[in-house]
């Protein structure tokens, strides 16, 4: 559904290593605006009318600036500044 979205980098849920913890989404768009279009959607709307009941309080969201990347691709890792176009947002 997220990947349609114009600005849509990418989305991980983390769930906890062990035990019943907190899951955390981590949302990645080009900027806050796409994120808010996409957040203000219908489809999102309705996607979210199915998750809203699994989830024990609410989700308290944060927006942030990713400042360093690291990342590993086949043949070796690498590190680089962002930049600063892109965004992350962050459910706990």
């Amino acid at each position: 559904m997220y990947e349609k979205f114009e600005g849509f980098i990418s989305r991980r849920l983390l769930k906890p290593t062990k035990g019943k913890g907190n899951y955390a989404a981590i949302v990645e768009h080009e900027s806050e605006e796409t994120f808010m279009a996409m957040h203000l959607s219908e489809e999102r709307q309705k996607a979210w009318e199915k998750v809203e009941p699994l989830l024990d309080g609410s989700p308290t969201p944060g927006f942030y600036e990713v400042s360093i990347t690291s990342e590993k691709n086949d043949e070796t890792w690498k590190q680089e500044l962002t930049p600063p176009h892109r965004k992350v947002r962050y459910d706990p």
